[in-house]
């Protein structure tokens, strides 16, 4: 009999194309836009009732008619909601069916308490009334019983009249009010995406910059390394200049034919630096060149040692930290990855996404961002609508976003019963599906990982029963199961 049962489960669960999921959306938004009409008008009369608990008989009774057909009206559309969403036969028609599911009920709780305010209301002022309309009838004349009788209809013909349109009226002010949110909330909301697109451009420019100047670093340690990027000093006396060419040219010529001799050195440079100054004293002045104002320092250096270590530069290591920063950091948001709105894999992809925040040291805005941005359709319109609606507390939208997300994609219930359908809905193997055989196995591993988890081991612990490893077994070959 279970087996009849998963396979006809099995027949009537399908997954739709992108352009079946495009109409189911666009006809699951007209019905809720539909049924989001005829709640707001309710509402609006139940804010009334909670205002003015003590209100006029004629007022109490318009209210009741009102509140009645649009109970019956809202009831209607949501049996149509419901016949909707059940004809999909889907994994999101499911969802959407328990959750507008649990707020229809919760409406009909609400229209019922104020029925029952109105019937606990009206049988009491009706006595009231009665009494007062006994009163009054025997004190006046019998003779003119029926002209005060069609005064006291037209009366109250007019009266009521009256209250129509002023509960019309109410109702109207109310749907104002809330349509005077709702475009202030839209108003707000175009404002954000607005300010968000113009910090996203802001925030590529940054990281561009950042960027080209840790290049320029990187290339500027390079050139250092090479000795490229070293430039001589200036000496602005042309005597000084002249002298210092000199001596570095006297010096290779020693160094290649000469013996190093520092007597012959210091001899022959004292020369040149004599016959330099007689040469140039004729347009030079005190001012230009003035004495004791240039140092010549002596130096002689040995014949080079072939045998002496190579010179390794230590600049280098900084390029190669920067440079395994930024292939870190590529590495890091590289492994960012979608929700695929599969509620099995929703603890392990938050627990990913929450460790790679850590790593990247990101801030709450920009969790929120990347969040949002790597979340399923069905959860990243969860996570659109908390931060539609609550902009002001954006920096703590993100704990919210969370809860959200765990009570729809992370509740223990929710899992279960997601991957005991993909048991039920598993096909029985025969000895030629060994590809399906593993597929099996990865399902039963998927299932002990999480019932290491402490939320789940209770409601996962009749896997340990015979009821749940028969579900297993029932699904293998059948020298399998006689092993």
């Amino acid at each position: 009999m279970s087996e009849s049962v998963s396979e006809r489960e099995l027949r009537t669960s399908r997954t739709l194309t992108s352009e079946g999921d495009h109409l189911f959306q666009q006809s699951n938004e007209r019905h809720q836009y539909i049924i989001r009409t005829i709640k707001r008008d309710i509402d609006a009369i139940i804010l009334d009732v909670e205002d003015n608990p003590v209100v006029d008989l004629s007022i109490a009774s318009t209210y009741r008619d009102e509140i009645s057909k649009l109970s019956d009206k809202f009831e209607k559309e949501a049996n149509t909601y419901f016949d909707f969403l059940k004809s999909y036969r889907t994994k999101e028609s499911e969802i959407e069916h328990a959750s507008f599911k649990m707020s229809f009920y919760a409406l009909k709780a609400k229209i019922s308490v104020v029925k029952q305010h109105f019937s606990e209301l009206l049988p009491r002022r009706s006595k009231q009334e009665s009494e007062r309309t006994i009163k009054s009838h025997s004190s006046n004349h019998n003779s003119r019983h029926s002209g005060s009788t069609r005064n006291s209809s037209l009366s109250a013909q007019s009266k009521s009249e009256i209250l129509k349109q002023t509960v019309k009226l109410e109702t109207t002010k109310t749907r104002l009010k809330y349509a005077k949110e709702e475009a202030d909330l839209l108003h707000r909301e175009a404002t954000l995406k607005a300010e968000r697109n113009v910090l996203s451009m802001k925030r590529e420019l940054d990281e561009a910059q950042s960027g080209l100047q840790a290049v320029k670093k990187a290339l500027n340690y390079d050139l250092n390394d090479y000795g490229e990027s070293y430039e001589p000093p200036r000496i602005a006396n042309p005597v000084v200049q002249h002298a210092d060419v000199d001596r570095i040219s006297d010096r290779k010529y020693r160094s290649s034919h000469i013996p190093d001799t520092r007597n012959i050195t210091e001899r022959r440079t004292a020369e040149f630096v004599e016959q330099q100054r007689s040469q140039h004293a004729s347009h030079l002045t005190e001012n230009d060149f003035p004495a004791n104002s240039v140092n010549f320092p002596i130096q002689s250096s040995g014949p080079l040692n072939p045998t002496a270590r190579t010179l390794v530069p230590t600049g280098r290591s900084e390029a190669k930290k920067l440079a395994k920063f930024m292939v870190k950091k590529d590495l890091i948001t590289s492994r960012l990855i979608s929700f695929n709105n599969q509620l099995s894999h929703y603890s392990s992809w938050k627990l990913s996404f929450q460790h790679i925040m850590t790593e990247l040291d990101t801030n709450t805005l920009e969790q929120l961002d990347l969040l949002i941005k790597y979340l399923g359709p069905s959860s990243k319109q969860q996570a659109q609508k908390l931060d539609v609606l609550m902009p002001i507390i954006r920096p703590l939208q993100i704990g919210l976003i969370w809860e959200r997300l765990d009570a729809r994609f992370g509740s223990p219930e929710m899992i279960e019963s997601s991957l005991r359908s993909r048991i039920v809905n598993f096909p029985k193997l025969s000895n030629d599906n060994r590809k399906e055989l593993y597929e099996l196995a990865d399902l039963a591993a998927e299932i002990e990982s999480i019932r290491r988890d402490e939320r789940f081991a209770t409601i996962f612990a009749y896997f340990d029963s015979s009821l749940g490893v028969n579900r297993f077994v029932t699904r293998l070959p059948y020298n399998f199961q006689e092993k």
